[in-house]
């Protein structure tokens, strides 16, 4: 159409004024042959469904499905129309431009595995979430694939991570969230010591009972891997730590916290003398009746029993008659001092301190020794009676006494410093 448009054109049409008068004339030509075009496919459907019902009119016995199988007439197409071919709008890889094909391009199901290149999918390609459980195959999450710091809790299902997977030294502090080693996330056996670092285990992050018998081996617990005071009570389930457990010299003074180990804690024969460090038992570790005579050696007994004999009381006692002679009693000696009513007492052997003088009258009468005139080595004793005045005068009389130091005085007055308790229960263990 558009050379016989040219053909026609005038001479003028060639000019720069007949331009726009050749542009016009080239529509008017294009629009008349595409109406040509659809009337003459309209025509050509109208035919073809008048020849069907002239056939079935004229051959009423005959299937319709047979009729097609004559052959078809052939399409007559116009020579004065110019068709355009498939190739002439088929698009080529070469046309389409980086980006031009996107979601909406696509339908659902497009791109299958066949589609895909090498390594075409990237992080930015995923949706987060798109990677689930189920598109993981077996062992295809290897060392390489993971990022540093990659997995986070919630990247990982129950159980996941078990003692093969993790590296030796792997799991450290700063990896392990407050509470979050609990006993099912444990496997039997899997904590061994090439796994733990020094120190890596605290006691925050253990929850309350989550150390079980099953979760130890034999030795597995060192002291380096304890830090101090990381082991309380609340930590440990009852007869959870056995002798098998405990490494020979690891129980440390500094790794109990006071009374964190208790009766119930222990089973019975756990703790042997060579699970004890030296000088892990003080005084704070004992119970009240915790040390029996039996649990003391011979040696200790001995010295005990010497020293109780030595700190026995000094005593001393006897009889004295109005003349001043010694009738009874032994350790001293009376001189009759001068005047009525008046002894002297020295004793043979001097008492520690000055010692406690009570004196008791044998007839009507009063005896006493006066605190001024009481030393350790002597006393005096003054009797007075009023039977025969009427106030009390000097006069001699028979008189008894007793004279003694408390060992209590002479322990603080002489070895205090050697031999020391505590305050009441000092007291009632040396009287004892």
């Amino acid at each position: 159409a558009t050379l016989d448009a040219r053909n026609r054109l005038p001479p003028r049409a060639m000019d720069t004024r007949g331009l726009e008068a050749t542009v016009e004339l080239l529509r008017n030509e294009v629009e008349a042959g595409r109406r040509q075009a659809r009337a003459s496919a309209a025509v050509s459907a109208a035919a073809v469904l008048l020849a069907c019902c002239s056939l079935v009119a004229a051959a009423p016995g005959r299937s319709l499905a047979l009729l097609w199988l004559d052959p078809p007439p052939a399409k007559h197409l116009m020579e004065e129309q110019r068709y355009v071919q498939l190739r002439e709008v088929a698009v080529y890889q070469d046309q389409i431009a980086d980006g031009a094909i996107g979601t909406l391009e696509l339908q659902d199901g497009s791109v299958t595995e066949a589609k895909l290149q090498a390594a075409c999918v990237t992080t930015d390609s995923m949706a987060d979430g798109a990677v689930n459980s189920y598109k993981l195959q077996s062992g295809s999450v290897t060392s390489a694939k993971l990022a540093d710091g990659a997995v986070v809790a919630d990247k990982m299902g129950r159980a996941a991570v078990t003692a093969a997977a993790l590296a030796p030294a792997a799991v450290t502090r700063l990896s392990i969230a407050g509470s979050s080693v609990t006993t099912e996330a444990i496997a039997d056996g899997a904590i061994a010591r090439r796994k733990l670092r020094e120190g890596a285990v605290d006691s925050a992050a253990l929850s309350d009972g989550c150390i079980t018998p099953a979760k130890l081996r034999a030795n597995a617990v060192s002291e380096d891997a304890l830090a101090d005071g990381a082991v309380s009570s609340a930590k440990l389930l009852p007869g959870a730590v056995t002798a098998a457990a405990i490494a020979n010299g690891s129980v440390t003074g500094a790794a109990l916290l006071p009374g964190a180990v208790t009766g119930d804690r222990l089973a019975a024969g756990a703790v042997d003398a060579s699970a004890i460090a030296d000088g892990a038992v003080t005084a704070d570790k004992l119970g009240r009746g915790a040390v029996t005579a039996a649990a003391l050696s011979n040696s200790l007994l001995t010295t005990v029993a010497k020293r109780v004999v030595n700190y026995r009381a000094e005593t001393l006692f006897g009889e004295v008659d109005s003349a001043g002679r010694v009738t009874r009693g032994d350790g001293y000696t009376v001189e009759k001092q001068s005047g009525s009513g008046s002894y002297r007492m020295k004793f043979k052997s001097p008492f520690s301190g000055s010692p406690v003088v009570l004196v008791t009258a044998q007839g009507y009468g009063v005896c006493y020794a006066p605190a001024h005139e009481v030393t350790p080595s002597s006393a005096v004793v003054r009797c007075l009676s009023d039977l025969l005045t009427a106030t009390p005068v000097e006069t001699d009389l028979d008189f008894s006494f007793y004279a003694g130091v408390s060992h209590w005085e002479r322990q603080r007055g002489v070895e205090e410093a050697e031999f020391t308790f505590g305050e009441e229960a000092g007291r009632k263990g040396s009287e004892e």
